[in-house]
Order: structure tokens, then sequence, then C-alpha cells
């Protein structure tokens, strides 16, 4: 009897192992978006695409130096816009969407999500969302979580509010940085930059726009195109493995 006992553990052991692997492993049974409640952090692509976003917080600062030198690459980017920001610079949000920008959500009051109900969650979704449309027409879908900061509750609300999460998988880390040239470097030589990937900058930093302009320089020198994140994303019949990375099914 003992025997049995030992045989009947081992096999239970394995098919544990087996379970944990295909979990850990197999993305086909990781997080997907609506199931697991990942955020998208990049896109799996054999295109030399990436795409640039910008978090529109508190100033108008550089945005439109920024546009400038984004029509100069004939880049496109994504804005993530703020509700004071919009209520701020109305005329701006229009000039962002006429030259071809992506507009995307960014909360309303810039709270931390998952310390918000899924009810708080989805007016703080559709308060901006609703004001973006008011001024442009435009119904946006794609939320940047403020502080990059979210859960599952949190993608839960975006998707009902028929948004896609977006993170990203580079950041230039312009919020911190003290010279143009760590800009760069944090965004060229990282080792996440490749294809499909998602970079962060801001809108009201001293050094991002001399950095863009060196980035999207280098960029273009190494074959990427630069695109929105609307283009750059899978729509549908998707999966996300455990980076957050989205593959078509």
């Amino acid at each position: 009897m003992k025997k049995y006992i030992i045989i009947a553990t081992i096999i239970t052991l394995m098919i544990a192992t087996i379970l944990i692997d295909v979990t850990l492993f197999n993305p086909l049974v990781t997080q997907t978006s609506k199931e697991g409640k990942l955020a998208i952090y990049s896109v799996e692509t054999d295109e030399k695409k990436v795409a640039i976003s910008f978090d529109e917080g508190w100033g108008l600062d550089q945005t439109e130096e920024i546009l400038d030198v984004l029509d100069q690459y004939n880049a496109k980017a994504t804005f993530f816009l703020v509700g004071a920001w919009v209520e701020t610079y109305p005329e701006d949000v229009q000039v962002i969407a006429n030259r071809g920008h992506d507009l995307g959500n960014h909360t309303d009051t810039h709270q931390r999500l998952t310390q918000l109900s899924e009810e708080q969650i989805k007016k703080e979704i559709m308060d901006v969302h609703n004001k973006v449309k008011a001024l442009t027409g435009i119904d946006m879908n794609l939320l940047r979580p403020p502080f990059g900061d979210y859960d599952k509750k949190v993608v839960a609300a975006a998707d009902e509010c028929n948004y896609y999460t977006v993170k990203w998988n580079v950041d230039s880390y312009d919020w911190r940085s003290d010279s143009v040239d760590e800009i760069v470097h944090s965004v060229i030589d990282s080792e996440y930059l490749k294809n499909g990937s998602i970079i962060l900058f801001h809108n009201n930093r001293k050094y991002t726009k001399d950095a863009l302009e060196r980035v999207l320089e280098e960029l273009d020198t190494m074959g990427y195109e630069i695109v929105s994140i609307s283009e750059l994303i899978i729509k549908d019949n998707y999966y996300l493995d455990a980076t957050g990375r989205q593959f078509k099914n």
C-alpha cells in the first residue's frame, strides 16, 4: 500500500510540474487583455515599426515644438491626455489630432487607478473621453494608466469602456534625466528596443524635445518607421505573453 501511495504522489507531482510549466511558459495560456487582464507593452511584428508616446501632464511646454520635430521626420505619435490639460489647451488637442496623431486617455484627474473602485475608474476614463469627443469628435480607445499603475480591475474597467490598456516597454526616462544624452541613451541603447516597441516620453520635460530629434534620427538610421500606437497594436484575435507583448492568434 505504501508503494502505491508513493507512486501516486510522484504522478501527482509530475502533473503539477507540467501544469506549472504550461502556465508559465506557454503564451497561449498566459494572460490576455480580456481574460487575464494584462496591459499591452509591445507588439510582435516582422515589420521594423515602433511607436512613440507622450504623456501630456500639466503644461503645454514643448508640445508645439514636439509636433514640429515629429513632422520633420514624418513620424506619427500618440499623446495621452489628462482632463485638466484638455480643458486648459483645447485648441492644442485639436491641433494634435489635425496633424494626424493619436489621442489617448490618461484619465481625468491623474489618480492611481488601482486605489479606485471599478465605477470610479470608468468615470475617470469616460470624463476625459467625453471632453475630447466634444472637442474633436474622436472616440479615443487607448488608456495609459497614470504612473503606469494598473491591475486586473483597471483593465477590466477599461475593457468595459471599449479601451485597450497600453503601457510601454522602453522608457526614455526623460522625467529624471539631466541631459539630452541620457535620454537618447535610454532609448537607443535599451535592451528592449526592437520591432513593435512602445516608447514613453513626456511633453513637459526640459530635454525631451532636443532628445526626441536625436532619437528619431537614430531610429531612422536603424531602419525603424515611427507609427502611432493605434497603427501598431493588434485590434482583435490576439494574445499577450507574460511580458505584455502582443501576438496575433
